[in-house]
C-alpha cells in the first residue's frame, strides 16, 4: 500500500512543480534550459548534468550552447585545452532566482490551506522520503 500511494503521489507532486516552474518562464527560456541552469549552479558538468537528465552529451551540448548565446551561463576554461566549466552569469543567477521565488510564493500560498499539523508531518514526511531516496540511490 505504501508503496503504491509513493508511486501515485510523487509523479504528481513532480508534474505540478513542473506545471509552476513552465508558468514562471519567460517566452526565450523553457524548462530544459532551467533544468540545466539549476544542474550548473550545483556545479555540475556537462557529462554529469547529461547523466541526471538521461539525455545524450549532444542534447546538453545544444542546450548549453543556447544559454551561452542568451547570456545564462559561461564556459571557462578546465584542466585540460578539450574540458570546460560551466558556470551561471549574473543573468542566469538572477533568472533563476527570479523563476525559483515566483514558484516558492506559490508554494507558500498553497501551504497555507494546511493547518500546522499538516505541515509539521508534512516536513517530517519529507525528511523520511530523502532519506529513502538516500538509500535507493546507494544500491
Amino acid at each position: 500500500m505504501l508503496v503504491k500511494e509513493i508511486l501515485r503521489t510523487i509523479p504528481q507532486a513532480i508534474r505540478t512543480i513542473r506545471c509552476l516552474f513552465t508558468g514562471t518562464l519567460s517566452s526565450n527560456i523553457t524548462l530544459q534550459h532551467l533544468r540545466v541552469l539549476v544542474l550548473v549552479k550545483e556545479g555540475m558538468g556537462i557529462t554529469k548534468i547529461a547523466d541526471t537528465l538521461h539525455v545524450s552529451l549532444a542534447a546538453v551540448s545544444k542546450v548549453g550552447h543556447a544559454l551561452v548565446e542568451k547570456n545564462l551561463i559561461k564556459r571557462l576554461p578546465g584542466k585540460d585545452k578539450r574540458s570546460f566549466i560551466l558556470k551561471l552569469t549574473t543573468k542566469g543567477e538572477r533568472t533563476l532566482s527570479l523563476v525559483t521565488s515566483q514558484v516558492e510564493k506559490t508554494l507558500e500560498h498553497g501551504l497555507r490551506n494546511l493547518s500546522e499539523k499538516e505541515k509539521q508531518d508534512l516536513m517530517t514526511g519529507l525528511l523520511v522520503l530523502e532519506k529513502l531516496m538516500n538509500h535507493l540511490s546507494e544500491v
